[in-house]
């Protein structure tokens, strides 16, 4: 006989430019960026947060985000491309929670 089994999948945490919090393995996408793939994202704290930059996949463009590795907090840099008409750099605080 055979079992079946569910799986819950949580939606991203989306990110303006204001802080954020979330649960350990959510993924936060940090989204308005003109040239998302040309952005340059950093933490100050790799142990609690996996940084991933924007990039350009050909057919569709991806945004920076992060994924949440454990319990604590880091901010987050993200350095706009000279495309953005905002040029405003981006310094926030991420929560991450068990």
């Amino acid at each position: 006989m055979a079992t079946s089994t569910s799986t819950t999948v949580l939606p991203p945490v989306m990110v303006g430019r204001s802080t954020a919090s979330a649960e350990v393995g959510r993924t936060i996408y940090f989204y308005g960026w003109e040239d998302p793939a040309n952005t340059r994202i950093s933490t100050d704290n790799p142990e609690v947060l996996k940084v991933i930059p924007g990039a350009d996949h050909g057919s569709w463009t991806s945004t920076p985000c992060a994924e949440g590795l454990r319990p604590g907090t880091a901010c987050v840099k993200i350095v706009p491309s000279s495309a953005d008409p905002d040029g405003c750099v981006l310094t926030t605080q991420i929560t991450i929670t068990a």
